[in-house]
């Protein structure tokens, strides 16, 4: 099982709490940041875990159109989901560019952003 405390919805104490309880108990996985790379594919709804798993070169399935979805197979109905899969896991690259991209338009939307307000 995998614990992961949302970061809007949780305190330091929330997270010391995971972090505790993994400890006592050899299934319980409380650094989602390791998980990805040992992954064969991320399947999320709208999730940073697409982002890590691309930062590890996993592929990613997204069950719902998300910020990542140039980069992630979409699924939007059940039965699509074993096509979708398979055809994530024959990915091999385009990880490291689609994340420069990425990036570079976030900053340049933040740059846009901090200037409107001054």
């Amino acid at each position: 099982m995998i614990l992961k405390p949302h970061p809007l919805a949780s305190s330091a104490d929330d997270a010391e709490a995971v972090h505790a309880l993994a400890q006592t108990d050899s299934r319980l996985i409380a650094n989602v940041h390791n998980v990805p790379a040992r992954s064969a594919a991320t399947v999320s709804i709208n999730s940073t875990v697409a982002l890590d798993g691309c930062l590890h070169r996993v592929p990613a399935l997204l069950m719902y159109h998300a910020d990542f979805h140039r980069i992630a197979g979409i699924v939007t109905k059940p039965a699509q989901f074993s096509q979708v899969l398979a055809q994530a896991l024959t990915k091999r690259g385009g990880f490291a560019q689609y994340l420069a991209w990425y990036f570079h338009g976030i900053s340049r939307a933040t740059a846009c952003h901090c200037k409107a307000r001054t």
